[in-house]
């Protein structure tokens, strides 16, 4: 099988079982059902002492 980027829009619209204008409803609902949202785990904030201490710290 060739590499994604070696195939054609309509191979890779075959491949992914997309098409042109998007998915349906219905496909997102699955996939969410499936996989979840697609969100980023939000990450520990630094408070500005810290930001502050390693620019000085290097």
């Amino acid at each position: 099988m060739k590499e994604i980027y070696q195939q054609t829009v309509e191979e890779v619209f075959e491949r992914v079982k997309g098409n042109i204008s998007g998915l349906t409803s219905e496909q997102v609902k699955s996939s969410r059902e499936k996989c979840g949202w697609n969100e980023l785990a939000e990450g520990k904030k630094k408070n500005i002492l810290q930001i502050f201490w390693e620019q000085y710290r290097r």
